[in-house]
């Protein structure tokens, strides 16, 4: 069993470092993406503040710069798979965790969800597809 779990590691970091960098780049900006104005939403939700204009521009001033700016890739292939897993992990965590910051009504949170789901997916395969 042990020997199972190792081939499978083994395979996804094959995998993983065999991935191409503009792939990968499109994954972690993709994260960054959703990760900047869910932490400044975050903040603003802790200090009180549940609405505003400022905390939507500053979140979009972050999605700028995150654009804007070059992503350094690892190079070697266990951080190459470990920062793919968080990204995914992230990926999959962040459009859920985003809307119950920004909406009172969970009727608003469940459509501001679906719609974050379905742009981040059009976002990666287009990302994906693209690069």
């Amino acid at each position: 069993m042990n020997d199972l779990f190792h081939r499978l590691y083994e395979s996804y970091v094959a995998w993983a470092a065999s991935m191409p960098d503009a792939k990968l780049s499109t994954i972690i900006r993709l994260t960054l993406l959703f990760a900047a104005p869910t932490a400044i939403y975050s903040a603003a939700f802790a200090a009180g503040h549940r609405e505003g204009l400022r905390r939507l521009a500053a979140a979009l001033l972050a999605d700028g710069l995150i654009l804007a700016v070059r992503i350094p890739l690892p190079h070697e292939p266990t951080t190459r798979a470990w920062t793919l897993t968080t990204c995914l992990l992230l990926l999959a965590y962040l459009p859920g965790i985003h809307p119950f910051l920004v909406c009172r009504q969970v009727g608003r949170q469940r459509r501001l969800r679906t719609g974050l789901y379905l742009l981040m997916g059009a976002l990666l395969l287009v990302g994906l597809l693209w690069s």
